[in-house]
């Protein structure tokens, strides 16, 4: 008796994976990077007139100081000079009484 031996190859089957077309991801926009950045920069320049505002009011009182300063001196060579004029006043009529 002849046997037949059923020969079964086993074929590889070729397996294709079949990936459904998707469009591509966009790319994560640059805003979320560059915030962070344009906040820092909105909140430097904000510091940096504050600070810049801070320096006009101090250079500010020191111009009214040195004002106050400066009057105090003019009222002090005012005052020393009406008191030479009224030496020199009362020393010209002293000189005026002797010539007559």
């Amino acid at each position: 008796m002849l046997q037949q031996q059923a020969t079964t190859t086993a074929v590889p089957q070729p397996s294709a994976a079949v990936t459904p077309a998707t469009p591509a991801a966009p790319a994560a926009p640059a805003a979320p990077v560059e915030e962070p950045q344009v906040l820092s920069e909105a909140k430097m320049r904000e510091q940096l007139l504050k600070k810049q505002k801070e320096l006009l009011e101090l250079q500010q009182k020191k111009l009214e100081l040195e004002l106050l300063q400066t009057k105090a001196r003019l009222e002090e060579q005012q005052k020393q000079l009406e008191r030479q004029t009224g030496q020199l006043q009362g020393q010209a009529e002293h000189v005026q009484v002797q010539l007559l």
